[in-house]
């Protein structure tokens, strides 16, 4: 747990962690020396509720600095500001909401434990506020708004419910520590430029409730290795280039935007494979194809110089009832199409 206190010969505050408050001994920021103290750790309901505990009186020279319930400013289950001190923050349960801009620009915040009462996270509801490392979202949580964390620069972990629904644009946008992102299954929409920009995001996972993908959804995520969709483009049913959830217009921009570290796609539901789609990506070595296609559509994976296997997850037989347009492999380094039962080799398998 960590613990605030105050200098009183400088006025700062210094953040510790309770196991190291009994050998802190000067002040980091004017080396005055500071009185020994003892502090109680709260009671569960005490850090839940903002109820001060009994705590052994600190000695003059230090403050100790405990979450209250005049912390916060609730009305009708909506948190519309926090001015607290910041450190390790509990909401108080029976907030259904956080609001709009509540933890705004809150840097001295570190620690944040939601109410399992939580459905909502406002607008740019923890907008910058850079100390914070991980977040373990509640079981009810349905909704995260736009911008909500963007440019919370530190955050490493991210724990999602299979209750959310929706991650609003540029929620997560500038996350740039981030390495791994499983996104949960029950999620319906991802907001244009979400995840963009998260510098350290090496591996994504869509799951196939996903219906709708925003434009650069993920761009600018430089070190991405590995991509699961259950799609191409933006939505299950629209034809559409690769390029777009990275930023890319149009199919001539897929190599300037597809990230340059990206090896394997994997499409989990699609049906279909657009015209062109994978114009260009040169960086794919592998595309997993998933046995609900029903369509390659003309140049599809064209100029994919780099792309050496192609796995289908069916038999020979089911990928032989695959509609396969003219030169929907042009220039692919596979000699085949992986099955389940074998190999078709295009020297023998028209493509």
């Amino acid at each position: 747990m960590i613990i605030s206190i105050v200098c009183e010969a400088c006025e700062n505050e210094i953040d510790v962690d309770e196991s190291q408050l009994k050998k802190l001994k000067l002040c980091p920021h004017c080396g005055a020396e500071l009185p020994k103290t003892e502090y109680k750790k709260p009671s569960f309901f005490a850090r839940l509720f903002g109820k001060k505990t009994q705590p052994a009186p600190a000695p003059s020279g230090i403050a100790v600095v405990e979450q209250t319930d005049k912390d916060f400013k609730i009305d009708k289950g909506v948190l519309e500001k926090y001015v607290g001190k910041g450190g390790e923050v509990t909401v108080p349960d029976g907030v259904k909401k956080i609001g709009d801009a509540a933890f705004e620009n809150c840097a001295d915040l570190r620690a944040i434990q939601f109410p399992d009462s939580l459905e909502r996270i406002g607008s740019r509801a923890f907008y910058a506020c850079s100390n914070l490392t991980e977040l373990v979202f509640p079981n009810r949580l349905q909704e995260i708004g736009d911008a909500a964390f963007e440019n919370c620069a530190e955050l490493r972990f991210l724990q999602f419910p299979d209750s959310l629904k929706i991650i609003g644009a540029s929620a997560f946008y500038c996350c740039e520590n981030l390495t791994e992102l499983k996104l949960p299954n029950g999620l319906k929409r991802i907001g244009n430029s979400a995840f963009a920009y998260c510098d350290s995001l090496s591996e994504i996972t869509v799951p196939d409730s996903v219906i709708h993908i925003g434009f650069a959804a993920f761009q600018g995520c430089r070190a991405l290795t590995a991509i699961v969709l259950p799609f191409v483009a933006n939505e299950r049913e629209r034809y559409g280039c690769f390029g777009n959830i990275f930023g890319a217009d149009t199919l001539e921009e897929n190599k300037a935007y597809v990230p340059r570290k990206l090896a394997s796609v994997t499409l989990t539901n699609a049906k279909h494979v657009g015209r062109e789609a994978f114009y260009n990506c040169k960086s794919i070595t592998r595309i997993d194809l998933p046995k609900s296609l029903e369509a390659l559509e003309v140049l599809a994976f064209l100029d994919c110089t780099n792309l050496k296997t192609i796995r289908y997850h069916g038999t020979k037989k089911e990928f032989q009832a695959v509609r396969c347009e003219d030169s929907w492999a042009s220039g692919v380094q596979a000699d085949g199409v992986t099955c389940n039962d074998g190999k078709l080799l295009f020297k023998n398998y028209l493509r």
